[in-house]
């Protein structure tokens, strides 16, 4: 067949069957990779401080946790925790071995002895894994613990943060923050004897 020979209205109406065999073929790869007819969409990657909100009596030390979900691919991440230091103060950092164990060589953190600890924040909280490869799912990265040194109101943000894939790419993500109240400790009426 001399597709040149073929007039103007058979060129559209073959056009249009070629369209329609594109959408059935697609309809058909949808189906055969979804076979539930449902198309799954991953959610973006998320960074949550937890917790969310909380009311703490002063002197009551608050540990917070950052928790990755939705990650795909991860090697590194990096981030600052900014808090109210009239209200807070840093205690201490933990890490977890959401990128690799850390005795066993397959991740390395900055050293949690030696923070870089600033006026209301906590900056290059940082770790990375050291073998190939990146990881998928959900988990905690890290746990900082702060003193309750007066009664107030502090946020607790997290700034400056990077998700690194294993090929060294930035992955985009969303930030959810949280706050804390620290509260006048109550007192508990001493236990009277009974006669």
């Amino acid at each position: 067949m001399d597709i040149k020979k073929i007039g103007k209205e058979n060129k559209i109406y073959l056009l249009r069957i070629i369209i329609i065999l594109i959408y059935i073929i697609s309809a058909y790869t949808i189906v055969s990779v979804f076979p539930s007819g449902y198309i799954t969409l991953q959610s973006q990657p998320t960074l949550t401080v937890t917790p969310l909100s909380a009311s703490i009596a002063k002197g009551t030390p608050i540990v917070v946790a950052i928790t990755a979900s939705n990650y795909q691919n991860l090697y590194a991440y990096q981030f600052d925790m900014n808090y109210n230091p009239d209200v807070l103060s840093f205690k201490s950092i933990s890490f977890s071995n959401a990128l690799g164990d850390v005795n066993a060589g397959q991740a390395f953190c900055v050293p949690s002895s030696n923070p870089q600890i600033g006026p209301g924040n906590v900056k290059n909280i940082a770790c990375t894994r050291t073998i190939p490869g990146g990881l998928d799912g959900t988990a905690i990265l890290a746990n900082i613990t702060f003193n309750t040194t007066a009664i107030g109101a502090s946020n607790l943000a997290l700034s400056n943060a990077v998700l690194v894939s294993a090929d060294m790419q930035s992955i985009s993500h969303s930030i959810v923050n949280s706050a804390v109240s620290v509260v006048r400790a109550t007192k508990t009426p001493p236990r009277t004897a009974r006669k």
